[in-house]
């Protein structure tokens, strides 16, 4: 057949296919590959992958094609044959490379019987983890040698054969030895191994300059919130009378034998008067008086009030307490005393026997005992051997007044970094020992981490007139 150009390729068996040049994809009649197919334009042999590229029926050129009819040839130089899955059990280990199976080929659920395994496995470099119920007794050597290995056992699987000794009652008992032997040798504070001492036979074992409110009862050897009886000055001006028709204020508020108040003739009712002033509140708990000769005046009565005596609250005091009558010619100081009330403004005295005559009083005094609401009790430093990591406490304490109740009215606290930073004890009863109670709280675990200057804190709290916690003694201790 004549022909113009290059002589055109001998086709194979295969076949070839032909299509009008000028674009870029051409269809073919079936699935071939890049490899599988030689292309010709206008009779020039194409480069594969650089000229073209062919997947399943579609032939992409990489540029167009030049216009033309016929003038763009495929041949087929084989067909594209799809072999399948192989079937099963047709594949044998020959046929597989060495190393080409990798953990990601085998199914999680494998169950690789003991069979499958080599008789000896060297596990040296691995980790393995037994099922807690994989392995009996009797799979087991009859001696095992673990003497270079750490054998970690769950605590639920450990049954306690030993009770665990519990301490606290010792830690107590030295604690009031401690306590005795300080008292019976007038000691101030003084420290064991990590552990101090204290029976406050002194002020020497308290940093008055953080406590606050603490008052030392030197007789008594406790501290309270409960200060010391004061006298009280007032000024003239505070004092008045009703019923009273003799009256010299200058002698009654002063000192010396003189007439202050003159109570002939004075009926039972009578009263001496006395306003603070404005903002003045005074917790009097004392008043002395001076009786001249063969006097028949007695003050039954001690009166208070906040609100100018719209309400008041009576002290009794009974005959003879505040006055009575002296031996004729003679004179006589007379004390009369009460719980501490609280502070107020105003304050009264009755006089409760009937008219009479030849008596005369003065040198009146007023004693003050001021109740602090919080006491705040802190130990001086004392420097343990190492950082403690918990705390011990036990101390004495009594009831003045009312009932004191263990971490509502009574707390305590300790600190290893010198009061930076103070853990919270709870305190639980120990019983008691002679009239004092007990309270302890043992193996308490420290806020902070660090330091070595070990403090206890007390406090007494919610304090009043009618409350009055009293600390006798303090041990701390520390591990």
């Amino acid at each position: 057949m004549p022909y113009i150009g290059n002589e055109p390729p001998q086709i194979a068996a295969y076949g070839y296919e032909s299509f009008n040049g000028g674009g870029t994809s051409f269809t073919l009649s079936k699935t071939a590959t890049t490899a599988s197919v030689l292309l010709f334009i206008d009779g020039v042999r194409q480069t594969p992958i650089d000229a073209f590229s062919v997947s399943g029926t579609t032939l992409t050129t990489t540029a167009a094609t030049p216009s033309g009819t016929s003038n763009v040839t495929v041949q087929f130089l084989g067909d594209v044959v799809d072999f399948g899955a192989p079937s099963d059990d047709s594949v044998t280990s020959a046929k597989i490379v060495d190393g080409a199976i990798v953990d990601a080929d085998i199914n999680a659920s494998a169950a690789i019987s003991a069979s499958k395994l080599a008789s000896t496995l060297d596990l040296s470099s691995k980790t393995v983890t037994l099922p807690a119920t994989s392995v009996s007794a009797s799979q087991l050597a009859s001696t095992l040698d673990l003497s270079s290995k750490t054998v970690t056992l769950p605590a639920a699987s450990v049954t306690a054969h030993v009770t665990e000794y519990d301490d606290n009652n010792v830690k107590n008992d030295i604690a009031l030895l401690g306590f005795q032997v300080a008292s019976n040798g007038s000691l101030a504070k003084y420290n064991l191994v990590d552990q101090t001492s204290d029976a406050f036979e002194s002020e020497a074992g308290i940093d008055t300059s953080t406590s606050s409110d603490e008052v030392y009862n030197s007789s008594g050897k406790y501290y309270s919130s409960v200060g010391s009886e004061t006298a009280l000055s007032v000024d003239d001006s505070t004092w008045s009378v009703t019923g009273f028709t003799n009256w010299n204020v200058a002698y009654w508020n002063g000192t010396g034998s003189n007439v202050g108040l003159l109570s002939d003739g004075v009926g039972a009712g009578s009263t001496v008067n006395l306003d603070l002033g404005s903002g003045v509140a005074k917790a009097i708990t004392k008043i002395t008086i001076y009786i001249e000769n063969n006097t028949q005046l007695d003050f039954d009565e001690v009166r208070y009030s906040d609100d100018n005596w719209t309400t008041s609250t009576t002290i009794a005091l009974g005959s003879g307490v505040l006055g009575g009558s002296p031996t004729s010619g003679g004179s006589r100081d007379y004390t009369a005393t009460w719980s501490n009330p609280g502070a107020h403004r105003y304050w009264r005295l009755r006089k409760g026997n009937s008219a009479s005559n030849g008596s005369w009083s003065s040198n009146c005094r007023l004693f003050e005992t001021p109740v602090a609401a919080t006491m705040n009790l802190v130990s001086n430093s004392t420097t343990a051997e190492a950082a403690p990591s918990k705390f011990d406490i036990v101390l004495t304490w009594s009831d003045g007044t009312g009932s004191g109740t263990l971490n509502t009215d009574l707390t305590a606290e300790c600190s290893a970094d010198n009061g930076s930073t103070w853990t919270s004890m709870t305190l639980v009863s120990e019983g008691t020992t002679g009239s004092h109670n007990i309270a302890a709280a043992h193996d308490v675990t420290r806020t902070s981490t660090s330091g070595t200057s070990c403090r206890y804190r007390i406090k007494t709290l919610n304090q009043s007139t009618s409350k009055e916690t009293r600390i006798h003694a303090v041990s701390q201790g520390w591990s």
